[in-house]
């Protein structure tokens, strides 16, 4: 995300992490423009050929432990996908976490449900692809047609 001179970005420290910010609320980032206050965001960085937005359903879906899908308190949700071996985005999407909400309850956004088993793992996801979203919800997008 470009800056410009005076904004910074700030990365959540494992004392941030542990206080709340990515465990409970869901906060990776914390943006501060200058002189504009503050943002926030969670991220996700993966090295697989899928295009779409996954959201965390439940930690343990054996327990219905709620993931993000429930607490995720970040104001802007950022996915991008590299190849492996690779630090350069292929494809990317940038949201807004409150109007992807409100998208998702008025219906307009064709998720869809499914559990990690890899490894013994328990948690279940929420998916839709990239082509799939509302435009109104994406912030900024990858320059390329899907």
């Amino acid at each position: 995300m470009p800056l410009l001179p005076g904004e910074e970005i700030i990365d959540c420290t494992k004392g941030e992490f542990q206080s709340g910010y990515d465990y409970q609320l869901g906060i990776d980032v914390v943006l501060r423009p200058q002189g504009q206050g503050e943002s926030t965001m969670q991220e996700k960085f993966l090295f697989t050929d899928f295009y779409t937005i996954t959201v965390e359903h439940c930690q343990d879906w054996l327990n219905l432990e709620p993931g993000d899908w429930y607490k995720l308190k970040a104001q802007y949700y950022f996915v991008g996908y590299a190849t492996k071996g690779s630090l350069q985005f292929n494809r990317w999407r940038l949201l807004d976490w409150a109007r992807l909400q409100r998208a998702t309850a008025k219906r307009r956004i064709p998720w869809q449900l499914r559990g990690n088993l890899k490894d013994n793992a328990r948690a279940s996801f929420m998916y839709v692809e990239f082509n799939k979203l509302p435009p109104d919800v994406i912030v900024a997008p990858t320059h390329s047609l899907f």
